[in-house]
Order: structure tokens, then sequence, then C-alpha cells
């Protein structure tokens, strides 16, 4: 397959949160999908739920034209156990695997539920700070400027009057709480529907972590 082919079947893995979400998607539409909130549970019920999927769609993984997995903002662990879920499917099935950017697609669900203008992607990045971009929506969404992380209260002087702010709102200063949010967390459908449609936004299948983690290796003595 062409990087740059609009894909009609994708098999998208959604981790970043403490749960996770799996989906099919073929034509546009969910095939098959399930969703597991509770935290704790990916590394024991991530591929259990992919062959359950993929079964119910009735589709073969060689027949996947790729398969696509949240790079993030997200949790470190969840991030990896994904990524490395779709690698080893692509290296199995002989497709490719790509990244997703989880703000672009909290963005372009909101372009898809009618929303245009500014549209700012939040997500709970832990530490007292969120992971924010911005975007602009005319029918797709488009990146504006990088990831930005930040405390909730320092995104009032960004955020302009008027702009759509998506994602985990609840985090947001009252000032911010208007009529223009709305509550939404990725899932696996998002990406799936962004990456089958929008070449650009399929990326290296790696983290896209906020920051360093707190583990450290020890370090070496002599």
């Amino acid at each position: 397959m062409n990087e740059t082919s609009i894909v009609n079947q994708v098999l998208a893995i959604e981790t970043a949160g403490g749960g996770f979400s799996v989906a099919v998607l073929r034509d546009g539409a969910v095939a098959a999908q399930r969703h597991m909130p509770q935290e704790g549970q990916q590394a024991k019920l991530l591929v259990p739920a992919i062959a359950e999927i993929m079964r119910e769609a009735a589709l073969e993984y060689a027949a996947l034209p790729m398969v696509v997995a949240a790079a993030g903002p997200g949790g470190f662990t969840g991030l990896r156990i994904g990524l490395s879920a779709a690698l080893g499917i692509s290296l199995a099935a002989g497709c490719p695997a790509y990244g997703v950017n989880t703000l672009h697609a909290l963005a372009e669900n909101a372009a898809l539920h009618g929303v245009s203008g500014t549209v700012w992607a939040v997500m709970n990045a832990g530490k007292g700070e969120v992971a924010a971009q911005a975007f602009m929506v005319s029918g797709i969404a488009t990146a504006q400027h990088d990831m930005v992380l930040l405390p909730p209260d320092a995104l009032h002087a960004r955020i302009p009057s008027g702009a759509f702010i998506t994602g985990d709102v609840f985090l947001l200063p009252d000032a911010l709480k208007t009529s223009y949010v709305q509550e939404a967390r990725p899932d696996a459908a998002m990406l799936a529907r962004l990456a089958a449609s929008r070449p650009e936004s399929r990326l290296e299948p790696l983290p896209l972590y906020v920051r360093p983690p707190d583990a450290k290796l020890p370090s070496a003595t002599i």
C-alpha cells in the first residue's frame, strides 16, 4: 500500500487512557468495536479484544491494509502496549503500522460533528498539566501549531473567545467552560476514521510522550 493511499479498512487500537478501545472500520463505518473502560486491563485483555472484533468483522489479518494505534499524548504504559500490539500485528499480517495523534483525532471528531473554526483539543497530562493543541477546522482538522504542555489555568491566556474546546474539558478553568466545549475522549473509531481518510495524519508508530518518564535507569558504577 502506498503511504498516501486512502484505505477502506483499518484496525485501530486506542490505549492512551487507563482503559482501551479497538475498532475495525470498513468503508467509513464501524464494522466492529469494543470499549474496555476498566483501568489496568490493557495488557491482559487487549489482544483477545482485537481477536474478537476481527472475527466479528469477518476480517482476516492478512487482508488488513494497515493497523493504527494511539501515539499520544497519553499514558506511558498504555501507549507502549497499544503500539507494540500494532507493530506485532503489522509484522504478522505484512501490512504497515502507524501512530495517530490523539489530539488530532479529537479535533477531527469535532469536525465530523459539524464544528468549524478554531478548535482546541485538550487532554489530561497529569501532574497538574494538560496537553493542548489548536486546529483549524473547515470540514477537516488541520494543526495550527505544535502541542503545548501547560497548567489548565494558563489556557485562558492562549485560547481566544469563541474557540471550540474538546477533550478533557472538566479540567478547564471556569472562565473557559462556555457553551463551546465538548467533553470527549479519543477512541479507536476516531483514530481509524482519521488515518483511513487523511494519509498525512499517519505517523511513525512511536509514542508521543509529553515529558520524560519518571522512572530512571540506575547509574552505572565503577
